[in-house]
């Protein structure tokens, strides 16, 4: 494998590690490798070339060197010295450089032409890689590390792998030892049964000697009297044959009693303790842990050759340039860049989502607390939430990281004029069975809605969301669906059915701060547990006036009228207060875009129709204004 040039992310990425981390990577090298090195290093007054602590500080100032300006030839010529310590590190684990030497990347240099780092074939090393049963998972990941590789969620999945695959045989190793404590009993009772064996042995030695003596030819006198010998000291032996028989033999019966009653004691002993103690639980737990290993390996495997599957299908390589071009529906996986905090309660999440919308997206705090609070309402509903508006991917984008930022979320980009529902229902489901392995609340975002015709490629999603409406078996509990509208010439006006699903929440509307000094958003997670929790609420639907979900005027559906009374449900539950505010978040994000999808009428007719049923007293929001008045068609 020949390596290439670092890029200047992957070099600052290495050059910013600390030097702690960076002199131990450099004392992995051989030390005949190491000392050719260290020649080549920088020269420090003060310090012997080649004492410990000089030749430390000399690598020090190599790394405060290459941190220079990229374009000196001192800044240069130090990274390439560090390169040359990659290499060398490589050419000190033979099993490593041995892998590596067998593996053709030659393709990616083709006349003359150095392809940038991630290629297919540079993925492709890493697999190669894990099926070399000597190298451990930690060689691999300091590989991958101070490689010219970029960072890539393809090779770092192929990495964990390795991990979990080689932790699951240790694990069952220990287990396999605990199954076989006995060995040392086996081996004493074998010992004790070779005993009559050898006895018999010496049996058969003095009857070796009498045959001997009726053999032979001597003198009369000599023979009798050797006879006489020889009789004494048969009976001899086989007196001392049958003591060493009988000693032996109740010896060994005595020693075979008392290990049968220590062994009886100890099992009975063993299985008191087990009654007694969890160690019987611990030990159904670890082989629990096991086959859930097992699965999760399985899993992970048939998720990793789905998407290597999808990224060949969908990113061919362009021959002339030597990178990857996306064509039709691809998916894309949003960066995380802080721990997150753990959301436990309905108040944490409004509070963190609440937050977020201010600092990270710039919605004024009225705007950005009613919002939170109607996200929460669609959302426990098991609903799709949908933003409209300039700014919709970036307000679907702050919500997911704040509430699902434990695993990267899933953006799934919807390109113009898709038919193909079965490629949108795989990418779904990859996406699904990626969610399904975290224990924390995933996100999913649709991006691009109405690019395409929602009901030719999006029935699996329709299903999906009907069956939480109707609290049927839901494949997917913990995970949640955000999804956005684009606006465009090339886009299709919103249609009836994406209303059955959820809100349309429009940000062009919202309370925005009149200048945005926006921060980085703080990411949060919740467990699947709480979330479960969340999901159940008192039926409330009975105080929801009817003529508001069947009135003509929305052509209402049973679909529709469901997802507006389980949203009614939860904003109830989650506002606690005035049923004017209640009324107001109904109607700015699920009926006024239900209207505006569904009718050609006068829109004067249906602002006045609203003001009459949704607020008798005229009290209604700044957005609900605001709202009515982008979508008059007279005006």
């Amino acid at each position: 494998m020949n390596p290439k040039p670092y890029l200047k992310e992957k070099r600052a990425f290495i050059l910013n590690k600390s030097k702690d981390e960076l002199w131990a990577f450099f004392n992995e090298i051989y030390n005949p490798k190491k000392k050719k090195l260290i020649d080549s290093l920088p020269k420090v007054p003060g310090f012997r070339p080649h004492n410990p602590e000089g030749v430390r500080q000399r690598f020090i100032t190599l790394i405060k060197e290459a941190k220079g300006s990229e374009t000196s030839s001192k800044s240069q010529t130090a990274w390439e010295r560090i390169s040359h310590i990659w290499i060398a590190w490589i050419g000190s684990h033979s099993v490593l450089q041995e892998c590596l030497e067998n593996y053709d990347n030659s393709a990616d240099f083709e006349k003359g032409n150095i392809i940038p780092p991630n290629t297919s074939l540079d993925i492709g090393c890493f697999t190669y890689l894990a099926e070399v049963n000597q190298l451990p998972h930690s060689l691999i990941q300091r590989f991958y590390e101070f490689g010219y590789f970029q960072p890539d969620s393809t090779i770092e999945f192929i990495i964990k792998n390795i991990e979990v695959k080689q932790g699951l045989d240790n694990v069952l190793k220990r287990v396999s030892a605990l199954e076989n404590n006995d060995e040392k009993l086996e081996n004493q009772l074998s010992v004790f049964e070779t005993l009559p064996n050898q006895v018999e042995k010496l049996s058969q030695v003095v009857n070796a000697i009498n045959y001997q003596l009726d053999n032979m030819t001597v003198s009369t006198v000599d023979l009798d009297k050797f006879k006489q010998q020889v009789e004494e000291l048969e009976k001899s032996v086989i007196d001392k044959v049958e003591l060493l028989n009988q000693t032996v033999t109740d010896k060994f019966k005595q020693q075979v009693e008392e290990l049968e009653k220590t062994l009886i004691d100890k099992v009975d002993m063993l299985s008191q303790k087990v009654a007694d103690s969890p160690k019987k639980s611990a030990l159904d737990n670890l082989k629990q842990q096991i086959n859930k290993l097992e699965k999760e390996v399985t899993e992970q495997g048939e998720l990793f050759f789905d998407e290597l599957d999808q990224h060949h299908t969908t990113a061919p390589a362009n021959e002339n340039v030597g990178y990857t071009v996306q064509t039709g529906l691809y998916t894309s996986q949003l960066e995380l860049t802080n721990t997150p905090k753990i959301l436990s309660s309905k108040d944490d999440f409004i509070n963190h989502l609440t937050c977020n919308l201010k600092a990270a997206a710039g919605l004024i705090k009225g705007s950005a607390e009613k919002l939170a609070k109607e996200i929460l309402a669609g959302l426990a509903a098991g609903e799709l939430i949908v933003f409209s508006g300039s700014l919709a991917f970036n307000i679907a984008q702050v919500c997911s990281q704040a509430l699902a930022a434990k695993q990267q979320p899933t953006v799934i980009h919807i390109p113009i004029g898709l038919l193909n529902g079965q490629q949108f229902s795989d990418y779904l489901q990859t996406a699904i069975k990626k969610a399904k392995m975290s224990e924390h609340v995933c996100a999913i975002i649709i991006e691009g809605i109405n690019r395409s015709a929602l009901e030719s490629y999006a029935v699996a999603l329709r299903q999906m969301i009907t069956q939480r409406l109707l609290g049927q078996t839901d494949l997917a509990p913990h995970i949640v669906f955000f999804g956005t509208l684009v606006e465009g010439v090339a886009t299709l006006p919103v249609p009836i059915e994406l209303c059955e699903l959820g809100p349309i929440f429009n940000t062009d509307v919202l309370g925005w701060r009149s200048q945005l000094n926006t921060t980085a958003y703080e990411g949060g997670a919740i467990p699947t547990q709480d979330w479960q929790s969340w999901m159940t609420t008192d039926d409330n639907a009975s105080s929801l006036k009817n003529e508001l979900i069947d009135s003509p005027i929305f052509y209402p559906s049973q679909l529709w009228q469901l997802c507006v009374r389980q949203a009614y449900c939860y904003l109830v539950d989650i506002f606690d207060d005035s049923e004017e505010s209640i009324l107001n978040s109904l109607a700015f994000g699920w009926l006024i875009p239900r209207a505006v999808a569904a009718t050609e009428e006068d829109w004067m007719e249906i602002k006045e129709w609203l003001l009459e049923h949704v607020f008798p007293e005229g009290i209604h929001e700044t957005r609900i204004d605001k709202l009515l008045r982008r979508n008059l068609k007279n005006e």
